[in-house]
């Protein structure tokens, strides 16, 4: 789990598409960078990010929300893997 200065938590969203979620009144923005979704979120706020499921074909529910793998973070702010 990567951290910045701030304290927040690098969180990836599932596609590689910007997105914005919405979590007790702050809005956080996935943006897309070298085709990683990704965003830095409050500490309070991350299990309900992670927690936000989708259905998918067959009505089965998953996870989009996910921990930013090292490498992520790195692609992500273009400092190498």
């Amino acid at each position: 789990m990567r951290t910045n200065e701030q304290g927040q938590i690098a969180l990836v969203y599932h596609q590689p598409i910007p997105h914005f979620v919405k979590v007790n009144g702050v809005t956080y923005f996935f943006d897309v960078k070298r085709t990683v979704s990704m965003a830095w979120v409050n500490e309070e706020h991350v299990a309900d990010v992670l927690s936000i499921t989708k259905v998918c074909c067959g009505g089965s529910k998953h996870a989009v929300y996910r921990y930013a793998s090292d490498s992520q973070v790195n692609v992500w702010m273009n400092i190498g893997r």
